[in-house]
């Protein structure tokens, strides 16, 4: 049976703003939408067209699976957890739990964003792209230019975070908790704390953890 941790998170405000990376990406199917909306906008600079260029720029910036909805991916889990554990030592270890933590306990899945609307299908994100509470929209710098952007802003979500244990010997559970903290100081997506534009997006505090023995059959707080 394999070891799972489950961490039930809230957001904090002023919320989090996600920016997938596909758009540097030229093959992705959404960047190439983006692409030609991009193209009618600067030949034709209408509203309609700016419109539709904002709405682009917002759908490819988010996480979203049809019957799954919009999420915090596996891997900005895990880069968020690394990074939080580099202020944590265990003790009697001479190296840092970032460096150890990897090999120790591990993302298990995206974390599903519960919000306050649904977002499962393609009708439910329509809504939820033209509704104003979840759109960012702000000037950002690209070389010299100033340009109007677009990104996905959750303002009141919450998520579960599961982890398996891969050597529960390297990382105490009161230090996994220490490190859950840490991640919520550092934040996810665009704009938080430890990011390399740094801003107060994307932070959390940890409500419960849980631990399971049998595959997540039965959880345990801890």
């Amino acid at each position: 049976m394999n070891k799972l941790l489950r961490v039930s998170i809230t957001g904090l405000e002023p919320g989090l703003l996600l920016h997938n990376p596909r758009s540097s990406n030229p093959l992705d199917p959404a960047t190439k939408i983006l692409t030609e909306i991009k193209k009618e906008y600067q030949k034709n600079k209408t509203d309609e067209n700016l419109i539709a260029y904002l709405n682009a720029q917002w759908e490819c910036a988010l996480y979203w699976e049809t019957n799954k909805g919009c999420f915090i991916p596996r891997q900005m889990i895990q880069a968020t957890m690394i990074g939080a554990a580099k202020s944590s030592k265990q003790e009697g270890k001479r190296a840092s739990m970032a460096r150890i933590i990897g090999g120790a306990i591990s993302p298990k899945g995206d974390a599903v964003l519960n919000i306050d609307e649904p977002h499962k299908t393609n009708d439910e994100l329509m809504a939820l792209r033209n509704n104003n509470d979840y759109n960012f929209v702000a000037s950002v710098s690209i070389g010299t230019a100033l340009v109007t952007s677009s990104r996905p802003l959750f303002k009141n979500w919450s998520a579960s975070l599961r982890f398996q244990v891969l050597d529960e010997t390297l990382v105490p559970l009161e230090t996994f908790k220490e490190i859950v903290h840490n991640m919520g100081i550092c934040g996810f997506g665009d704009w938080r704390p430890s990011g390399p534009t740094p801003g107060e997006y994307g932070m959390f505090n940890a409500e419960t953890f849980e631990e399971s023995n049998d595959d997540g059959k039965t959880w345990i707080k801890f």
